[in-house]
């Protein structure tokens, strides 16, 4: 099952929780980098989440948070145990070329651990607006915010949070929400577990939100020539539909809004649809 959403020419603002970065935490381990001819950001974790930052003048910085994995994360672990646990990682923070890298990885994946003797490693990245991104997480979330280049990702679970990103935006996740503010031109995101709300501040050439197992919640300016095609277990829309022709049920709105022009298409397999 997938959820998708793809927009073209739209800028969208999607409303959502941010995701939840513990600031009070010390990191475990802080680095800088001269930024003169970094144009890549990689970062890769099992467990942990992953944000990158934009908008940052001067040298770029790496954050390595470290937590243990335990019920709610509210074990405190000495730093001879923390130092024990971290033995069976590799935790890499460097440059390779152009491209600043920051790994966390088991030293052999085919020792499988105790769940709860191991550790959750997550990385905040700070870096110009200008960089491009490629971040993999088994288990996290991943949050993209005031970025001006291509941005490609993907998290086996977790949700996708994004702000002010302006280059073609492609990701994937598992299970989880999208959650994004202000990203153009192009944004092509799927979940396979998750619901989607969006407000848009202005239409392009198409919209199109589909869900196989949650709700649809949109909210846009109807105030030009739109094609809709509404489809859910409910799907509500604002009674009366000013200057809509066409047919309203309790699962279907299908018509013009405003004598027609662009495709609007919502849908939830399981779930129910809302407009405004």
């Amino acid at each position: 099952m997938q959820h998708y959403l793809q927009t073209l020419a739209v800028a969208l603002l999607l409303t959502g929780p941010a995701l939840a970065q513990n600031t009070n935490q010390t990191p475990y381990q802080t680095k800088t980098f001269a930024t003169n001819g970094l144009t890549t950001v990689r970062v890769e974790t099992s467990g942990g989440s992953i944000a990158v930052e934009g908008d940052h003048a001067g040298e770029a910085k790496v954050e390595v948070y470290v937590q243990p994995n335990n019920q709610n994360g509210s074990q405190t672990l000495s730093q001879a145990e923390l130092d024990e646990r971290l033995s069976s990682y590799v935790i890499t923070v460097e440059t390779q070329g152009n491209t600043l890298v920051a790994t966390a990885r088991r030293k052999d994946n085919r020792n499988i651990m105790n769940w709860r003797n191991g550790v959750s490693i997550a990385f905040r990245v700070y870096v110009p607006r200008r960089m491009t991104t490629d971040l993999r997480t088994s288990g996290g979330s991943i949050s993209l915010s005031h970025l001006a280049s291509s941005q490609k990702f993907e998290i086996s679970g977790g949700s996708l949070n994004m702000i002010d990103l302006d280059g073609n935006t492609q990701g994937r996740t598992s299970g989880g929400s999208i959650n994004l503010n202000n990203c153009r031109p192009m944004v092509d995101v799927e979940t396979s577990g998750g619901s989607v709300e969006a407000e848009m501040v202005s239409v392009g050439k198409f919209v199109r939100l589909s869900a196989s197992s949650g709700s649809v919640r949109v909210r846009m300016p109807l105030d030009k020539g739109l094609d809709l095609d509404l489809r859910g277990n409910r799907v509500n829309v604002p009674q009366p539909l000013s200057g809509f022709s066409g047919s309203i049920e309790k699962d279907r709105v299908w018509g013009q809004l405003n004598g027609g022009g662009i495709p609007v298409v919502l849908s939830a397999s399981s779930g129910s649809v809302s407009m405004n």
